[in-house]
């Protein structure tokens, strides 16, 4: 019975962290109007950007693009607890050719969406 009762809490420890998580939804666009060719990637993540902070990301989303085009659809699903408090985090995005050259890129911070809004990520010509 002990037994039972200990796989029943570890159970639901572990679905609470299954199901712990937030979601990021939005679109990444540019304005050149230059068409992707097939196989790009697009990458979103969410990164540090307190001074003094490592740049890597805390989380982030990828997927191949077939013949698709701009505004491409997002969605990064993330562990609040992967956020510290009393830091900064903002979100970036890019998209990469299929030999992996960044084609896109964005240029400044795109603040966390409040309260499950979508957030729209404009990207620059990395050329």
């Amino acid at each position: 019975m002990i037994i039972g009762c200990l796989m029943v809490v570890v159970a639901v420890f572990l679905a609470a962290e299954l199901y712990d998580h937030d979601t990021i939804v939005g679109e990444v666009a540019y304005r050149e109007r230059i068409a992707l060719p097939e196989g790009c990637s697009l990458v979103v993540a969410i990164f540090d950007v307190t001074p003094g902070s490592p740049r890597k990301p805390v989380a982030s989303v990828s997927r191949t693009l077939g013949d698709e085009q701009v505004p491409l659809p997002f969605k990064l699903i993330y562990r609040p607890s992967v956020l510290v408090e009393g830091r900064d985090y903002a979100l970036y995005g890019r998209i990469e050719s299929p030999h992996r050259e960044i084609m896109f890129v964005t240029l400044e911070p795109v603040a966390l969406p409040l309260d499950g809004q979508d957030v729209a990520i404009w990207l620059k010509s990395a050329k």
